[in-house]
Parts: structure tokens; sequence; C-alpha cells
């Protein structure tokens, strides 16, 4: 969150210089990772798409990304399309391992496109990038490379603070020995609740020890 909060004026603004733009793919791609609400899940993709796009200075692999996710999405809707449909054609089943197929390999095109653009998509030391470039092929969309496409700032950054900043609390910022009170409170409970299951089982057993007359 804090690398996002150092670049988002700039890049909203549309002033961001292109290190700048790989630290906001880099933060927003973190996010990406996790598990997302539809609609944020949208506004994430559609922004990152932008990004990754506006980095990429190799004309022609831009135009290759383009063309690939364009057919991608065509694949994805008509495989959506076929699935929704009431009455199955017979053909069912050979349909929809065949768009399977297809954009399995298009995904894994967009993937070794993106990898040999790693340079120009996130810092050099982003010790995730590897595994960001993975998953990207999964959330570009072309909803983010139209000229129209102005990114909602405001509803951006409160999905980012959403699932990167943690709930705060007295509990969380005070330290105690060095570190975050809950660690301690939590330690102490769980300590506490194996030392009282220990002692309700030596009852219980004691208990059942008794009423079956049985010695140790």
């Amino acid at each position: 969150m804090i690398t996002y909060e150092q670049v988002k004026d700039a890049y909203f603004s549309k002033t961001a210089e292109p290190a700048q733009i790989k630290l906001f793919i880099s933060s927003t791609g973190a996010v990406l990772g996790k598990t997302l609400k539809p609609d944020h899940k949208s506004l994430l993709s559609e922004v990152i798409t932008q990004a990754v796009f506006q980095n990429i200075t190799d004309s022609a692999a831009k135009s290759d990304l383009t063309t690939t996710l364009i057919s991608l999405e065509k694949d994805m809707a008509e495989l959506t399309a076929l699935n929704n449909l009431k009455k199955k054609p017979e053909n069912f089943s050979e349909k929809k391992e065949s768009y399977i197929n297809s954009i399995n390999e298009k995904r894994n095109k967009l993937y070794a496109l993106l990898k040999l653009q790693k340079s120009s998509l996130f810092p050099e030391d982003d010790q995730f990038s590897n595994l960001k470039i993975l998953y990207l092929p999964y959330f570009l969309t072309t909803a983010g490379l139209s000229e129209a496409y102005q990114p909602d700032a405001e509803a951006i950054s409160k999905v980012m603070a959403l699932y990167t900043t943690h709930n705060q609390s007295f509990l969380t910022d005070f330290k105690f020995f060095g570190f975050p009170f809950h660690y301690f409170y939590t330690a102490i409970f769980l300590l506490i609740l194996f030392v009282g299951l220990c002692l309700l089982y030596s009852i219980f057993m004691k208990n059942l020890n008794i009423k079956y007359q049985i010695q140790e």
C-alpha cells in the first residue's frame, strides 16, 4: 500500500514516469493475486491493463498482445454463451473442449509475450514479478485499452486500501516486549486453551477410571 500511495497521484494525473508506472503495476498486481469481489476485480483489471500497455514501448509486441487479448475475450464470451444454452447441441462437449483449449493457448501466448516485456513492467527488485506475470493474463481486459477509458482513482484507491490495510487498534499498535500486543495475547490465549483442555482431559479420564474401577 505504501508503494501505491507514493505513485498513485502521478499515475492518475498522467504525469508518471516509466519507473513510477512499474511501481504502480507491481503494487496493483500484488492485490490481483488475492480473492477479489467481481466489481473490484474489474476496476483493478482495467487500470492494470492500461498501465501495462502504457509501459510497453515495442509497438509490434503491443499489437500482438492486443490481437491475442481480443481473440481471447471472444473465445471466453462464446464459451459462456455455449454454457448458458438451455438446450445443449449434440457436439456440446467437443465445442466446449475446443474453446477451453483455445483459451488456454491464448493465455499461454499472452504470458510468453508479457514475459519478454518483464523489464518494462516491473522494478528489478520485485521478488514476485515472475508470479505476477504468470497470473496477469487472467486479468488483462480490452476495457482498459479503450481511449475513452478513464480510471476511477477514488474507487481504485478504496479497493487497494481494503485489500492491503490491516484493521488497526490499541491491540495491534501497542508494543509489548518489542512485539505487537496482539501477538502476546493470542499466544497466552492459546496457552491457556491448551492447558485447559489438558486439565479437562485429566479430570474426564480420572472420573472414567473411578467409574469403571480402573487402576493404573
